[in-house]
């Protein structure tokens, strides 16, 4: 019973992802970077711990230890699908770009946690990112034709 209220720190169970993700918020690394990536990575942070898993629990009350490589490539397809964090809300669409940005927060912290010894092991180091559409940069034929005149 000792163990199970000590192991609560602030209404969390030491060693669920969602106290590591809290833990990396408080850290030296994570002060250190630019106020909008401090404020990217907290709605990332959101969005991870708010994942409703398959069993209807969020991923945030899960143990860092208990997922998995196969747990993590499966969250990038899933967010990259546009599947939202609640089951009852409307799919978004389709965001690679948004699950890569999750996975490589979620690889940075897993890594910030081996590191400092919230956690045995990074999950995230073999997965794969969501394929991204390539974007095309090149202007529209009118406004080639547009500049050229111009120049």
């Amino acid at each position: 019973m000792h163990a199970i209220v000590e192991a609560q720190v602030d209404g969390q169970r030491r060693g669920t992802l969602r106290y590591l993700l809290d833990r990396f918020d408080e850290s030296m690394e994570f002060k250190e970077l630019t106020i909008g990536t401090q404020s990217d990575y907290r709605r990332y942070a959101d969005a991870l711990a708010a994942y409703v898993r398959r069993d209807g629990t969020n991923l945030g009350d899960v143990q860092v230890d208990r997922i998995t490589t196969p747990v993590v490539q499966r969250l990038v397809e899933v967010f990259a699908m546009g599947r939202p964090a609640n089951r009852q809300q409307p799919s978004p669409p389709a965001t690679p770009s948004k699950a890569n940005h999750l996975f490589r927060y979620l690889r940075r912290t897993l890594a910030w946690g081996v590191r400092n010894g919230h956690c045995t092991h990074n999950p995230a180091t073999r997965v794969r990112q969501a394929r991204e559409a390539k974007q095309h940069r090149t202007p529209t034929p009118d406004a080639y034709h547009v500049v050229l005149a111009f120049a």
